[in-house]
């Protein structure tokens, strides 16, 4: 299954999954990973089948439980994913990905502030994550911080130079910046 993902053999890979599955049920990885690929191919209710199965198995994995969230946030499931974050982040308090995730959750779902805080906390967890910048920024312009959003969307494209939607934000963001000190200097 392992091979056959990696070589784009993905139809494949979910039957030798689904196969391995069928002699040991218990087998968490072959369950991560199958989530994984049903996920890319279109089918995220599976892969939270999948995960959640996985879950029944280890309550407490929070590899497992941030996997979930995400999917989870990706569906608008804004209760189940931050459920599952949460409990992932109250597990592993210095779990990167969580906090990342979870900011990422409450930006989509609106709540702009409490994303800059669950981002702020990725950040300061792994300083060089190009991703937590960019959403820090997303979150920043959203709550209308366009200087914060600024400085954050400028930390992201010094991480991810090859980026182009952080250009894209940071130039939407340096407009509205021009926009607002022309209108303070009427």
């Amino acid at each position: 299954a392992v091979e056959a993902a990696s070589l784009g053999l993905v139809s494949e890979a979910i039957h030798r999954y689904r196969e391995l599955l069928g002699l040991d049920t218990a087998h968490l990885a072959a369950r991560n990973n199958l989530s994984h690929l049903l996920e890319t191919t279109g089918d995220p209710a599976e892969a939270l089948e999948q995960l959640s199965a996985a879950l029944r198995l280890t309550p407490d994995d929070v590899n497992l439980l941030v996997s979930r969230g995400a999917i989870h946030g990706r569906l608008k499931q804004h209760i189940e994913a931050e459920a599952d974050l949460r409990r992932a982040l109250k597990l592993d308090p210095a779990h990167t990905q969580g906090h990342l995730t979870l900011g990422m959750v409450l930006w989509r779902k609106g709540v702009p502030a409490q994303a800059a805080q669950a981002l702020r906390h990725a950040i300061s967890l792994e300083p060089d994550n190009a991703t937590a910048h960019y959403y820090l920024g997303e979150a920043l312009n959203q709550a209308n911080d366009l200087p914060g959003a600024r400085a954050a969307l400028q930390r992201a494209a010094d991480l991810g130079p090859d980026h182009g939607r952080t250009f894209r934000l940071l130039g939407r963001v340096l407009d509205a910046l021009v926009r607002a000190d022309l209108a303070a200097d009427t």
